[in-house]
């Protein structure tokens, strides 16, 4: 029997604009902060910038997504309500 090696490619976020920049740049600051991400979870900010790259997620979602946090690392928490109305 003759086993098939199964490769698997992985295609790598590439930040290529300057909002994905900026996206990534809080997002990866709130994700740190104690007071906005308390249980410390992942924020996948990288797959925001690979679904942006493929079409997924469009750049006003992007651009929510960075006030969003901006204004969640000024306030010292998210404001869930203003995430659910938007989405």
């Amino acid at each position: 029997m003759v086993l098939k090696e199964l490769v698997i490619k992985k295609t790598p976020y590439k930040v290529t604009t300057k909002l994905q920049k900026d996206f990534m740049k809080i997002c990866k600051k709130a994700e740190k902060h104690k007071d906005v991400n308390g249980d410390k979870r992942n924020f996948d900010c990288e797959t925001m910038i690979y679904n942006n790259n493929t079409g997924e997620t469009s750049n006003k979602d992007l651009k929510f997504m960075t006030t969003w946090y901006k204004d969640g690392l000024k306030n010292k928490r998210l404001d869930w309500d203003k995430y659910n109305n938007y989405f």
